[in-house]
């Protein structure tokens, strides 16, 4: 399994496994509601329910936004990047569905729900080069507050407020993520958890080298972390 979320009426739950979306009842038995079967060979990557809950939205590794009424047939495409990418897309949905940001080697992408684009922009090079191929992202739930980790280790942090993005390192980062306020930022890596505090880019806490991290997220209202 590679993605899970519940619907905002708490009654559903939905698994991406294998590339395949599957809508779960959690109030009737363990038979699938729902599995879209048909999209094997898309490349799905990551999975969310809608804000309504109606519909799920889908990404695939090139970073094309789809979605899918369980009801309907198979998912409609949404968006589409408008230039192929060099590498596979790095893709993040807010927890409320209400946002998508679409991160590839040279251009990150914010869209709504209904796939319209919010914002846009270009990841920075640094002594003539990008930060490679993106292997993690993040944004918090208004999309105010966005990051964007390469394989180098360099991670981009945006202010939807400020014109230049700043930057922190994380070698071997594979996760990101950005509490709901905006006001820190986890990274994983390499057994590693850093802390970052944004409002003032300072402050950054690491667990001690002999503790390795598996994994580690934000509580609910970003106030305490589960390790």
């Amino acid at each position: 399994i590679t993605a899970i979320d519940f619907s905002p009426d708490s009654r559903r739950l939905l698994t991406l496994a294998g590339g395949v979306p599957t809508v779960w009842s959690l109030t009737n038995d363990t038979t699938p509601l729902a599995r879209a079967d048909g999209v094997t060979g898309l490349g799905i990557t990551t999975a969310g329910f809608s804000p309504d809950g109606q519909s799920v939205l889908l990404v695939t590794g090139s970073g094309a936004l789809l979605s899918w009424r369980p009801e309907a047939g198979p998912p409609s495409r949404l968006w589409t990047p408008p230039t192929a990418s060099p590498g596979a897309a790095a893709v993040a949905i807010t927890d409320n569905g209400e946002h998508i940001l679409v991160a590839t080697e040279k251009h990150w992408t914010i869209l709504d729900q209904r796939g319209g684009m919010e914002a846009e922009g270009a990841i920075p090079e640094q002594d003539g080069a990008t930060t490679g191929v993106p292997r993690a992202v993040a944004l918090n739930e208004d999309s105010t507050r966005w990051a964007v980790a390469g394989r180098d280790g360099r991670i981009w942090l945006w202010n939807a407020a400020l014109p230049d993005p700043a930057r922190v390192r994380h070698p071997g980062v594979e996760r990101l993520q950005i509490n709901r306020v905006g006001s820190h930022m986890l990274s994983l890596g390499d057994g590693r958890l850093r802390l970052t505090e944004l409002e003032k880019m300072r402050g950054v806490t690491r667990t001690p080298t002999p503790v390795r991290v598996q994994t580690a997220t934000f509580s609910p209202i970003g106030r305490h972390l589960l390790v």
